[in-house]
């Protein structure tokens, strides 16, 4: 055999050992994106991007292209790593149960957060540079910090990029779990300050819990509490129906008011009392009986409380009544039992603030309210935890406050009694929005599609809030035609036959086009029309809309396209919107580029052929970008 015949074998036996040893690995193409990304991370680029990963670690990976055995070694550590990431997405498979336990609450905090550091520490554990228990500890404080933060209501930005930046840190000291403490407790703004104790005693008193976060994180801090009774028989969350259930009801009849008046001071109403307890957290439980709890008296909802199987539920149960002294001393007790579950900051460091930090976040949000929108003071409100009455207040007497003007009440209209408390505005606050872009009817009211709503908010300051997006492929995703069945079901029901006819006429036109329909799993059973970049059964999903059949809107999601090739190219979304604006009845303010902007349904009744039109140009974009990707890609193929 001659020496080019060898070094050809020779690379062939590379490439065929690199393959096997990546198909033993079980992440499969769908988290092989999360894994390079995080690859990137926690060595050491912690201002990595996702969208921008191909470019990365080609990069990195340049110097190696002729040299097989430090490829070989590459593939071999892109294994390993492979096989920890999926230790940190199905902690079922970690093998100590402290470190097991973490993981598994972290996963079901919800979120990708915590991989960066979560990997990092795996690294470290399988190569002997530290112990489960170190690990362990570290990704405790970990959680602490996001409950701690979700607790006192700090928005989540920043929190992404404080875990990225602390697999380094790691490095530094021989204590992972020192190194972690350390590192978040370090002072911060108030984007990414730790709570100390004294913040979260006062959140747990008096902030709106059931307002905050997402409803899974909600039920996870209840379910870590009622842990803690440490119950000689636990619940089996998986099978147990669990729901959270408010003890002071939501809607109360006329006997929990009448409850609530007997405490109420001077010019104190029950229905304000009520309103500053609802949501907190002490007035909160677990509960598989919400139907049958409902807004019942409390000495019916005490039989049903007192044959629960939890012990927070029998606590409850033991109280002779429950009003406002009995849900205070609640929360004293819960208060304690949180700074116990999730340590705080050094104390040394330790931030302290008067202010509500949710005031620090509306400042936030409004300095991120772009000119040519507005908003409103309920979806102010929503977000950062609050009521619009409360919100209406503060933006009417603080002075200085960014753009106030931008937020109007709920149907557009320049709220009665609007002033100034901005120096560098004057004048009609209408005549300022119009020449900002934003336009008004005949009746002074804003027009709808300038609005943002609190998830367009949310999106515009980086807080993580959650999002109907869909899943699966054409290939795999089961229970398809039983949710294109739901889909059509709700659409004749709520659409006329105009509007059914021809948001349907575009779905079969997206499908000759070679895209398929993946379904929302919310109570509105959303439509999706999606295409795989790569074709068939890739992971690189793109979908230019959103159909919701009940509340008659078609979402284009900018949001979504913005992180995902072609369509992270600006120019190309902007040409998509304006696509869209073409079209009679679509009105996408230019302000939302990056949001998920809306328009009705009405529309593909009457320009059906327009709709189809920009779905073509959208297929063929993403196919044009497919080819010149292919083009470059051959280098990666062993990936």
């Amino acid at each position: 055999m001659s020496s080019t015949d060898s070094s050809g074998a020779s690379s062939g036996n590379c490439r065929a050992r690199c393959r096997a040893r990546w198909r033993a690995t079980e992440v499969g193409p769908a988290r092989l994106e999360l894994l390079v990304w995080l690859d990137l991370v926690v060595g050491g680029n912690s201002r990595a991007r996702q969208s921008e990963i191909y470019r990365d670690q080609k990069k990195r990976l340049e110097p190696l292209s002729g040299d097989e055995a430090a490829l070989e070694a590459e593939i071999a550590r892109f294994a390993l790593r492979a096989d920890r990431l999926m230790r940190i997405l199905e902690p079922e498979r970690e093998g100590d149960p402290g470190l097991r336990a973490v993981l598994e609450r972290l996963s079901r905090w919800g979120g990708q957060t915590h991989y960066p550091l979560a990997l990092h520490l795996l690294d470290l554990l399988d190569e002997g540079r530290t112990t489960a228990w170190e690990a362990a500890e570290a990704l405790a404080f970990a959680e602490s910090y996001m409950v701690r933060r979700l607790f006192a209501g700090l928005s989540t930005t920043g929190s992404n990029r404080v875990f990225m930046e602390l697999p380094k840190e790691l490095d530094k000291e021989n204590s992972p779990s020192e190194a972690v403490h350390r590192f978040l407790s370090r002072p911060r703004t108030g984007a990414r300050v730790w709570p100390g104790d004294d913040a979260v005693r006062d959140a747990v008193r008096t902030r709106p819990f059931y307002k905050t976060g997402r409803s899974n994180q909600r039920f996870q801090i209840l379910r870590r509490l009622e842990e803690s009774y440490g119950s000689s028989e636990p619940v089996d969350y998986d099978k147990a129906p669990l729901t959270v259930e408010h003890v002071l009801p939501q809607s109360p009849a006329q006997q929990w008011f009448d409850l609530l008046a007997e405490e109420a001071t001077d010019g104190e109403s029950p229905q304000e009392i009520h309103n500053l307890l609802v949501h907190t957290l002490g007035n909160l439980t677990l509960s598989g009986e919400n139907a049958r709890l409902s807004n019942h008296p409390f000495h019916r909802k005490q039989e049903l409380l007192d044959s629960s199987a939890l012990r927070m539920n029998q606590e409850i149960a033991a109280q002779e009544r429950w009003g406002r002294k009995e849900i205070l001393a609640r929360a004293e007790e819960l208060a304690d039992r949180v700074v116990g579950l999730w340590p705080g900051p050094l104390d040394e460091v330790v931030q302290s603030d008067d202010e509500w930090s949710g005031w620090r976040e509306l400042r936030e949000i409004l300095l991120a309210v772009p000119a040519g929108t507005w908003t409103s003071y309920g979806e102010l409100a929503a977000l950062i935890g609050t009521s619009a009455i409360a919100v209406g207040n503060h933006v009417a007497a603080r002075t200085g406050l960014h753009c106030a003007y931008r937020v109007l009440t709920a149907d557009g209209r320049i709220a009665g009694g609007f002033r100034w408390t901005d120096d560098r505005h004057s004048g009609d606050p209408k005549v300022i929005l119009e020449a900002e872009g934003v336009p008004f009817d005949e009746n002074g009211r804003a027009s709808k599609a300038h609005r943002l709503s609190s998830t367009d908010l949310a999106v515009l300051v980086g807080k993580e809030l959650p999002e109907e997006t869909p899943s699966g492929s054409a290939a795999s995703q089961t229970g398809a035609d039983e949710a294109g069945t739901r889909f059509e079901t709700l659409l004749r029901a709520n659409q006329t036959p105009e509007v059914v006819e021809g948001v349907l006429a575009a779905l079969r036109f997206w499908e000759e086009q070679g895209g398929y329909q993946v379904y929302g799993k919310a109570t509105e059973t959303s439509c999706f029309p999606t295409v795989d970049a790569g074709g068939p059964g890739s992971s690189r999903a793109l979908w230019p809309i959103g159909i919701y059949p009940v509340t008659g809107t078609a979402e284009v999601v900018f949001q979504y396209l913005k992180r995902r090739p072609p369509f992270d190219d600006e120019p190309l979304r902007r040409a998509l919107m304006e696509r869209f604006n073409a079209i009679d009845g679509i009105d996408l303010a230019e302000a939302k580029l990056d949001l998920r902007p809306s328009f009705p349904l009405e529309v593909f009744a009457a320009h059906t052929e327009e709709i189809r039109s920009v779905l073509e140009w959208f297929i063929h974009e993403v196919a044009l970008a497919e080819a010149r990707r292919s083009i470059d890609d051959g280098d990666l193929a062993v990936f």
